[in-house]
């Protein structure tokens, strides 16, 4: 059991909220009492000549961080690679806290967001090679900030393993504990010689999603799709524009069987999650026509599959509900985009797809009892 005590240390005065926020700009975030961590503060801090991308200068290496739909975050010493998240970083004042702990030789990242009164801090964990997105944290200090003079910020993290617990403790009182479990790494969404060549736009650059086209690497991550589905497929160039890999699409369209459908699945499930994120929660890193093509890159796919095979094998189709995506839209989402959907399919001549037009009329027939 490993303890890592965190404080943060934000000495403001608070004659009004501007000058406050200047001051919380000029301070470092120092570590007391960490228990095999230290503290690595970074030499330099600068923005790119764009202004886009904030790069964190340490004696070992260098971190980027940047923001255009999704939360970029580069790391490397031999090479520089760079991990896609969707979170975003619009709301603070950005800052990073690295510690090092020289027993296990892992690394924990701090993103930290300052809007004043809210601090969110989105935790990654780097060891054996690999980085993780451990989750976020949010400390609301709204209720705190007007009364005090001082606001002191300490985070009480105890890893066992794979768990982490994090004490959140705010001017000597607890204010939260959140429990984290190390998933899966994250996949390298791009991957450059160094960080100049990221920076500054050279075409050296490559990308994992190549490597991942390969059928053996596919075949090794049949156990773990969504590694595949929910991170490889679509993703966005260096200018937010949305790419697909199509011959992931083509891998899973001429290996999957009645019995052997798990990317089938995975890729039905995530797409349904970014129809749900958008429409309901209102949280997505697509436009929505970005989205729409999306479900039909997908559903050209999938649905033909679960078309062809459901019925040979219901346990592994789940009794039929799950494996598809335009009867989702059609019997869940009808009235929010069932007309707008197909309608964007017919603009778009299908997309040139082979099988979409004949799965909308496929998906039409579905209705709330199930497949048709």
């Amino acid at each position: 059991m490993r303890t890592l005590i965190i404080l943060l240390s934000l000495l403001n005065t608070f004659p009004c909220k501007k000058e406050a926020r200047e001051h919380e700009k000029t301070l470092q975030s120092a570590p007391i009492n960490a228990q095999g961590y230290q503290f690595i503060s970074y030499k330099k801090k600068e923005l790119s000549a764009d202004n886009k991308i904030n790069i964190f200068e340490y004696p070992d290496t260098k971190i980027s961080i940047e923001y255009n739909n999704s939360t970029y975050f580069g790391y490397g010493t031999k090479s520089f690679n760079i991990y896609q998240s969707s979170y975003d970083l619009d709301s603070g004042d950005l800052d990073i806290l690295r510690y090092d702990n020289i027993d296990t030789r892992s690394q924990i990242f701090f993103v930290e967001l300052n809007d004043y009164s809210l601090r969110t801090y989105h935790i990654y964990v780097y060891k054996s090679n690999s980085m993780y997105y451990l989750g976020e944290l949010n400390i609301d200090l709204s209720k705190i900030i007007e009364k005090v003079n001082k606001i002191n910020i300490e985070f009480n993290i105890k890893q066992s393993d794979e768990n982490f617990s994090v004490q959140s403790i705010v001017n000597g009182e607890n204010f939260s504990t959140l429990n984290y479990k190390l998933g899966n790494p994250l996949n390298v969404y791009k991957k450059y010689n160094n960080i100049d060549e990221y920076v500054f736009g050279n075409t050296q650059q490559t990308t994992e999603k190549n490597e991942s086209n390969d059928e053996s690497f596919l075949e090794e991550n049949k156990k773990t799709p969504e590694k595949v589905t929910n991170h490889l497929i679509f993703t966005k160039d260096k200018s937010g524009k949305l790419v697909i890999n199509t011959e992931i699409l083509d891998y899973i369209q001429k290996n999957t069987t009645d019995s052997d459908n798990s990317y089938t699945i995975a890729l039905s499930k995530y797409v349904t999650s970014l129809i749900i994120n958008y429409y309901d929660n209102k949280s997505s890193e697509w436009t929505e026509e970005e989205l729409f093509k999306i479900i039909g890159y997908s559903s050209n796919t999938t649905d033909p599959l679960f078309k062809k095979y459901w019925k040979n094998n219901f346990n592994k189709w789940n009794n039929g509900k799950e494996g598809y995506i335009l009867g989702f839209c059609n019997t869940a989402y009808h009235d929010q985009i069932w007309n707008k959907l197909t309608s964007n399919f017919k603009k778009n001549n299908y997309y040139n797809l082979p099988y979409l037009e004949d799965m909308v009329w496929y998906g039409s027939d579905f209705d709330k009892t199930g497949a048709p």
